[in-house]
């Protein structure tokens, strides 16, 4: 029993630095995509906007 305990708390450790790795990363991946959003000029809103119009049109 002791054994499954000591192995489950190993798990889990092992699975919160798993997430705090992923946070980690998805943290940077935001600033990267807001700064390629600003040298490209580019706004998700307006993006939206263009492909609803598309979407009429068609």
């Amino acid at each position: 029993m002791v054994y499954l305990i000591e192995e489950n708390a190993i798990q889990l450790a092992h699975y919160r630095s798993e997430v705090e790795r992923l946070e980690k990363r998805q943290r940077q991946l935001e600033e990267l995509f807001d700064q390629l959003r600003v040298k490209t000029g580019e706004n998700l809103d307006d993006e939206d906007k263009v492909s609803d119009d598309k979407g009429e049109n068609d």
